[in-house]
């Protein structure tokens, strides 16, 4: 099922992301890594501080990182074989924390806050500032229509690049939702043991400590981690046509020892 498993030894990692053609993983807090689709090694970049990673906002080779603790975005750019990055400070702007519903406007990311407001983060002039309304209605429209929409929701998770929601309707259901037009309900769940939840081109998954619940074409299949193994985090990603899903598997035992896996979604749902 599974085409290569990967061990990384002496880091404690709680951050994935996919970009690209690429997995990015952070290394402990002084940094990230890449990794090709086959699990190797490509690029490390180190800070020069220690940084706590909460969460993450992708635009194709273009990946913003949220650090409310240390108060400051990390912007990074990858063209060819060449990656840079640029911290970008948010001054009195630390006081907000970002939800997972944003836009991604070419030199401008739009990123909607607990606190209810819209922030523009300007990727050229390296700074973040609040938005006008007169002046930049047309460039927030869409965003403000989508949280119209999910405001009176109870979502625990949102997916903006698939425009699709985790909500939850009852004590023990869940919803995914697609929000684009009306509220169109894609599947219903039972909640379960699950901390974290990622869709992409009909595939729904469900990732909890000890089950991973994958969900496509009206079929579900549950998976379950070996040993002291402990589910994560799972993102998927897609290379010449073809969908992979990666899953990032801890160890009870030692939270330096973690895992990657790869799967093809094909795989994924053959014995279903």
């Amino acid at each position: 099922m599974n085409e290569k498993k990967s061990i990384f030894l002496e880091n404690d990692v709680y951050f994935m992301e996919t970009l690209a053609d690429f997995i990015v993983i952070n290394f402990d807090y002084n940094g990230i890594k890449f990794f090709d689709f086959e699990l190797n090694l490509i690029e490390q970049i180190k800070w020069k501080r220690e940084v706590m990673i909460y969460s993450s906002f992708t635009y194709k080779n273009e990946l913003l990182l949220f650090c409310p603790d240390n108060e400051c975005l990390i912007y990074i750019y990858i063209e060819k074989d060449r990656f840079t990055y640029q911290f970008i400070e948010l001054k009195d702007f630390g006081k907000y924390i970002f939800t997972e519903l944003y836009e991604w406007k070419e030199d401008n990311v739009l990123l909607f806050t607990y606190q209810g407001e819209i922030l523009c983060v300007d990727l050229k002039k390296g700074n973040v500032r609040h938005l006008n309304d007169q002046l930049e209605n047309k460039e927030t429209l869409s965003l403000k229509q989508y949280i119209s929409k999910l405001s009176d929701l109870n979502i625990l998770k949102v997916c903006s690049q698939q425009h699709v929601a985790v909500i939850q309707k009852e004590k023990t259901k869940i919803e995914f939702v697609d929000y684009r037009e009306k509220i169109k309900v894609l599947m219903r769940l039972e909640k379960g043991a699950y901390h974290d939840w990622e869709t992409k081109e009909g595939y729904l998954v469900a990732i909890g400590e000890k089950k991973l619940l994958v969900c496509h074409d009206g079929g579900k299949k549950e998976y379950f981690p070996e040993g002291n193994g402990v589910f994560l985090r799972g993102k998927f990603a897609k290379k010449n046509e073809k969908l992979y899903f990666f899953l990032l598997i801890g160890d009870k035992s030692d939270c330096k020892k973690t895992y990657i896996t790869k799967y093809s979604c094909e795989n994924l749902i053959k014995s279903i």
